[in-house]
């Protein structure tokens, strides 16, 4: 063989080998968007399986006094996916973060725990913002009340009621409240970027239901 086919032989060689490395980084690109995307779906799935078989409850007593991650795994309300085994308190999310399942008030002053909270913590900001712009309460039969997202440490659901700090009125539809600021359902993704863009990746969205 020539010097010169040689050459080119060295050359073609190197062009497939980058051809190859770059159809594999985007094989992985790919495969790992579409494993986050999975994550969030399997997040939505389980938050409806939580709230529809808890409201079902609700809609019969009414009240949330005590409700748990303890009482919702003796209630069925999980996916036994999200167990922990040997623990008959502790629940996982798909990103690896916290579940806690709580009773709240349905209104800002006195009354009975009429509504539970959903928090799912540990989630990066691709989540979060996935979560938050999520149309949580489209359905006219939903129970749904509010969303609010944040830093996993701080966030809490205090300020989801069926009217937001600073609002004269009781809202006809669902809120989104963040720092006493009344946002649209679902939150407007710029409004939802912001916020997740504060938390890295410890984001948490909380949810609240009656």
């Amino acid at each position: 063989m020539s010097n010169n086919n040689f050459g080119r032989s060295m050359i073609e060689m190197m062009g497939v080998l980058v051809i190859i490395g770059a159809l594999s980084a985007g094989g992985i690109a790919g495969y790992t968007k579409a494993l986050h995307q999975n994550k969030v779906n399997k997040s939505i799935e389980q938050i409806g399986v939580i709230s529809g078989h808890l409201s079902t409850i609700g809609a019969n007593g009414g009240f949330y006094t005590g409700m748990s991650n303890k009482s919702a795994i003796k209630l069925k309300a999980v996916l036994p996916e999200m167990t922990i085994s040997g623990s008959s308190s502790s629940l996982k999310n798909p990103f690896g973060g916290d579940v806690v399942i709580s009773s709240a008030k349905l209104l800002k002053k006195g009354g009975d725990d009429q509504a539970y909270s959903i928090k799912y913590s540990g989630l990066d900001k691709q989540a979060c913002l996935a979560l938050a712009t999520n149309d949580w309460g489209s359905a006219k039969s939903s129970s749904f009340i509010g969303i609010v997202a944040g830093p996993s440490a701080s966030l809490n659901t205090d300020s989801l009621y069926l009217k937001c700090p600073g609002q004269k009125a009781a809202l006809t539809s669902v809120v989104g409240c963040n720092n006493g600021k009344t946002l649209g359902i679902p939150i407007p993704v710029s409004e939802a970027a912001t916020i997740c863009s504060t938390c890295g990746n410890n984001c948490a969205v909380a949810l609240k239901y009656y």
